[in-house]
């Protein structure tokens, strides 16, 4: 678990309740400092402040890449196994394609975690601590800071 190895570097590091961080995280990396915070038993007040740039708190539609790419290595499947003749010359490119596709399942994990109807997602947001928000919305040529309560997540 990736929060489980940022949470081990942080104690090598000396991080504890009497030396605490600020965290500034981007995309997954707020996703995984939020679980470390907020699930991991041992980390309270760590973190004074946690900085997230374009975290996905309420999921992302790359997580739907998964779903996408294992119903189509599906159809590839059926295609070059039961209309192999009717294919042809095509048939041994779509099965390169298809291999291709496969190779990347190992790679996606943290996509397919993305999805907003998936377990991690569930898991975060069950949890979630109601905590001042701070939302800066950048705008070409200024900077606007937006205050305001909101529940993480």
């Amino acid at each position: 678990d990736i929060a489980e190895d940022m949470k081990e570097h942080l104690v090598k590091a000396g991080i504890s309740n009497t030396k605490n961080i600020d965290i500034i995280a981007h995309s997954m990396g707020g996703l995984v400092s939020r679980y470390m915070i907020e699930h991991l038993e041992g980390t309270d007040n760590w973190v004074n402040r946690l900085y997230m740039f374009g975290t996905p708190n309420d999921g992302s539609k790359l997580g739907d890449i998964p779903k996408w790419r294992d119903r189509i290595t599906a159809v590839l499947t059926i295609a070059c196994n039961v209309a192999r003749p009717i294919l042809g010359t095509f048939a041994p490119v779509l099965d390169a394609v298809n291999k291709g596709l496969a190779a990347t399942i190992p790679i996606t994990n943290t996509l397919a975690q993305m999805d907003d109807e998936s377990d991690f997602y569930k898991l975060l947001n069950a949890k979630a601590k109601s905590q001042p928000v701070r939302n800066i919305i950048a705008l070409p040529e200024r900077c606007r800071i937006i205050h305001r309560q909101q529940a993480a997540g």
